[in-house]
């Protein structure tokens, strides 16, 4: 997901792709980094990605997060000493920061749910 934003802090530089506008920036919490484990991650918008989910746990492996100048794309938070952006969505655009493939029954819904919008394409 955070190569689609415009850059980021751990590749200063470097331009990402740029479909979504905002940057990647290191997380500013006194928690550990990198942040290995299961949070809580809470759906904050609809989208497609979270058709008949309100939250779940899912696991994360990172030290940096996207910070969107569109809040409106962002469709899920967690927390990990600070609010991070979970997931955005835009147009035909999804992203999570979180691995859906490593979180179990919620991952494997949001899954389930993109591969639905891929076939309704």
């Amino acid at each position: 997901m955070q190569v689609m934003f415009e850059g980021s802090e751990e590749a200063e530089g470097k331009k990402g792709l740029g479909l979504l506008k905002g940057r990647v920036e290191r997380i500013p919490t006194r928690e550990r980094l990198p942040h290995m484990g299961w949070n809580y991650v809470k759906k904050i918008r609809d989208s497609p990605l979270f058709k008949g989910l309100e939250g779940g746990y899912a696991y994360f492996v990172h030290s940096y997060h996207p910070v969107p100048s569109e809040r409106e794309e962002v469709v899920a938070t967690a927390d990990y000493g600070t609010e991070v952006c979970a997931a955005v969505w835009k147009d035909n655009l999804f992203g999570t920061q979180f691995h859906p493939e490593k979180s179990g029954p919620f991952g494997l819904r949001i899954l389930k749910n993109f591969l639905e919008v891929l076939d309704a394409l």
